[in-house]
């Protein structure tokens, strides 16, 4: 059984280290064409590897190669089969190892002639689609020695090459020696079966014919984040993340990369997201906040900072998988911006009743659509305001000025009154919504309502309030909603479902509406 079908413990190695994921493997080999004796090499496609391999100054003709992921980890009771590899075979007769329609991603090259042998590490992405290594050279094996802390009652561990098929166990005392290592740079991993956990990483340079002797492998919290065993990439645009209705842009500001199952592979990162990580086009760290994050939903929102003009050009990458992330830290992305802009970048206005218009308020790029009144009975509504919508609209009065939305009515709950209006064209995820503002007075009670009227379910949340005569910002937070499942689904439920704002009024006979405005969300979100 290899670590691709353990079914036991070493599920919790999968989940801890994220190292071990489903992949696909394709058929490969480096009998396809050679190139003569050229010093280099030009690939003809994109995500296409080119190395030229010599033994002495000769080239290394048949010499067998393998590729598996950086983070491939051995089975410990047998050898992994060549349908495991995601390439294998042999070089040209001019030492060439060719390979075009190359998958993306972080990998190990390991190249074996007789007593001879040697790794490379590559990394495939967009960025750099392509490999090329035009002397690579043939050495003898070496040997690594070093020591693992075993945990309390822990009996060994295993000691894994990451990226060749290579795992020793530690002695009782946490000894291992792994003799026959390819020369070259590698990185390890000791595992403890008994605690389910990792004891040490290392990233190592192995020389020929000679052992290097490691002390104890530190953990990976104790050591500095690793670069290259990030297994996954892609890239991003900064320039398609700034809309127009953002410019002209004041700095500092904050734009949002909004990932679902369209976009990102969420069974390839971590469960909260934590081992995401962004890079500007000079390969410096961004700034970045996980707004929210959902493998269930299969939904999430990283905010990203931007300092200076400098941080828009070129191309970002994401990079995440990388088993010795450490603890992600949210940076402080608003800090420091005026309440202006952060209103403006992290918020919606929905509705003012202000525009002498029976349309919402959404900004563009938003298209306004009609809000309305609806009543479960005729009889309930103002018969004035049923035959007229717009004859609800007032002077807002009691201390608030401009218009204000009031709703003349008579109905005792089962039977209710309503405004709503859809804030947009589809099923939309909001489910980093910080909270909802509305401006309420009157009497009886009403519930404010985030729905979706497109599906058939009718996915919906609510919250229930009492009017009070004078006004009073109501402010509803995610958690304040019902958590009922099964009338009105819950937020969970909801919050990638969501088409239409919705007031119902109950139990009284006036209630007035004003300002309604989404906090924790923009307008992009809605389009």
């Amino acid at each position: 059984m290899n670590f691709y079908q353990k079914k036991s413990s070493l599920k919790s190695l999968l989940a801890i280290l994220l190292i071990l994921f489903p992949v696909a493997f394709w058929a490969g080999c480096g009998d396809n064409g050679g190139s003569g004796d050229s010093a280099s090499y030009t690939t003809e496609t994109e995500n296409a590897i080119a190395v030229r391999v010599f033994d002495g100054a000769t080239p290394a003709a048949r010499t067998s190669f393998k590729v598996m992921p950086n983070w491939f980890l051995a089975d410990t009771s047998k050898a992994a089969s060549e349908s495991e590899y995601t390439y294998s075979g042999t070089t040209d007769e001019n030492g060439w190892v060719r390979i075009e329609n190359h998958p993306e991603g972080s990998f190990t090259l390991q190249l074996v002639k007789g007593d001879s042998a040697v790794v490379t590490q590559y990394n495939l992405n967009k960025l750099s689609p392509v490999f090329t290594n035009d002397s690579i050279a043939l050495n003898a094996r070496g040997s690594v020695d070093g020591w693992v802390a075993l945990p309390q009652n822990a009996k060994y561990a295993w000691v894994f090459v990451k990226g060749v098929d290579m795992v020793q166990k530690t002695d009782s005392t946490g000894h291992f020696a792994i003799n026959d290592v390819p020369s070259g740079s590698v990185d390890i991993l000791a595992w403890v079966p008994q605690d389910q956990t990792v004891a040490g990483v290392a990233s190592i340079k192995v020389e020929p014919a000679d052992t290097l002797f490691l002390e104890t492998l530190k953990t990976p919290d104790e050591m500095e984040e690793l670069q290259d065993p990030w297994r996954y990439s892609r890239s991003i645009a900064p320039s398609k993340l700034i809309s127009d209705w953002m410019k002209p842009i004041t700095l500092p500001m904050v734009v949002t990369i909004r990932l679902d199952a369209t976009t990102f592979d969420f069974a390839t990162a971590k469960n909260d997201g934590s081992d995401l990580r962004l890079y500007d086009a000079e390969g410096e760290l961004l700034p970045i906040e996980i707004d929210t994050w959902s493998t269930t939903v299969q939904s999430g929102i990283v905010n990203v900072r931007i300092e200076k003009p400098a941080d828009t050009a070129g191309t970002w990458t994401l990079k995440w998988g990388n088993p010795t992330a450490r603890t992600f830290e949210n940076a402080d992305v608003w800090a420091g911006m005026s309440d202006s802009v952060m209103q403006e970048l992290n918020s919606a206005f929905i509705i003012g009743f202000e525009n002498d218009s029976q349309k919402n308020d959404l900004q563009p790029p938003l298209i306004p659509n009609s809000w309305y009144l609806g009543t479960k009975v005729t009889e309930n509504l103002d018969s004035i305001q049923l035959h007229n919508n717009m004859k609800a609209i007032e002077d807002a009065d009691e201390g608030r000025n401009g218009k204000a939305l009031h709703i003349k009515y008579s109905a005792n709950w089962p039977e209710y009154v309503l405004m709503g209006t859809r804030i947009s064209k589809a099923s939309r995820d909001i489910g980093h919504l910080d909270s909802i503002e509305v401006w309420i007075r009157g009497n009886g009670k009403y519930n404010i309502i985030l729905e979706d009227l497109v599906s058939d379910y009718n996915h919906k949340v609510e919250y229930i309030g009492d009017a009070k005569e004078e006004w009073e910002r109501v402010v509803v937070r995610p958690q304040d909603f019902k958590s009922d499942t099964i009338s009105y689904h819950g937020w969970e439920q909801t919050r990638h479902n969501v088409t239409h704002f919705t007031v119902f009024a109950f139990d009284g006979t006036d209630l007035w509406i004003d300002d309604v405005r989404l906090y924790g969300i923009n307008r992009d979100d809605l389009r």
